[in-house]
């Protein structure tokens, strides 16, 4: 059972909708456009609601002005991250996968040397409700971390299973910003393959599981009772927000500007 955090001076609590519109505006300044900025917005509303903290490491990716780059092929199954957050490359590797799992039954892709992975949860989400099995990996040398993830066809939550060498600290749910590589697999109609779905064996000795169950707890506490949220690192997200900010009128709220956004 969930149970109400404790009050802390340095913590404030927030509305998944505020969540949303803050980044969405901090992204806006950033340049980025239309499209990708709902859509990386609502990335970080989504693990903000299933507690996954998601507004530390987009406030550090905000302070790091990133120079924002298209994911670039190096063959059909395999994209360069060029270190980018998965914040920013976004859905178009699942609509790839998925595409390709449907014409071929299995497919899989890997992105190397991209950081933030779990910044991909929500359109992951997006990809297995229209029909096919997902599953992704991938592993933080640095912190000697690997994580799966699984995902089940119109499935609304995942199963993230973290595994440790032995002797090392507790796993850590947060997205990490070690470039590391992506595999993802797509399974269309079949369940995934076995090596999908678990870690080496020398890995198995520790491990923390979050079962769709979590997720499904989470989302509601956070529903009814908000999201909580370092208060400093909140502040300056808005204050970043806040720069984009126009004057309300007519015509600012029908384009979903201004303070009554």
């Amino acid at each position: 059972m969930l149970t109400a955090p404790q009050i802390s001076l340095s913590q404030i609590v927030v509305s998944h909708n505020e969540i949303v519109m803050f980044c969405r505006k901090a992204l806006e300044g950033l340049g980025v456009s239309v499209g990708e900025m709902e859509d990386a917005a609502e990335a970080i509303g989504w693990l903000a609601l299933h507690g996954i903290d998601a507004i530390v490491p987009f406030y550090q990716l905000l302070t790091e002005r990133p120079q924002i780059s298209s994911l670039q092929s190096i063959d059909a199954a395999t994209f360069d991250g060029a270190g980018n957050s998965c914040l920013f490359i976004g859905p178009t590797p699942l609509d790839i996968g998925y595409a390709q799992a449907i014409a071929q039954q299995q497919t899989t892709l890997k992105i190397k040397q991209c950081r933030h992975p779990l910044f991909l949860l929500a359109y992951m989400i997006r990809c297995a409700r229209r029909g096919v099995n997902l599953a992704a990996r991938w592993y933080e040398p640095t912190l000697h971390l690997r994580t799966i993830v699984t995902i089940d066809a119109g499935a609304s939550f995942p199963k993230i299973s973290q595994y440790l060498a032995d002797g090392e600290k507790e796993p850590l749910l947060i997205p990490s910003r070690e470039a590391v590589d992506l595999t993802l697999s797509f399974a269309a109609n079949s369940p995934l393959v076995a090596a999908d779905l678990r870690a080496p064996r020398q890995q198995k000795e520790l491990m923390e599981t979050y079962s769709p169950a979590h997720f499904a707890a989470q989302r509601r506490h956070h529903i009814e009772s908000g999201i909580w949220v370092d208060a400093a690192t909140w502040a300056a997200v808005q204050e970043i927000g806040k720069l984009v900010l126009v004057e309300a009128t007519e015509k600012s709220r029908q384009r979903g500007a201004g303070e009554a956004a």
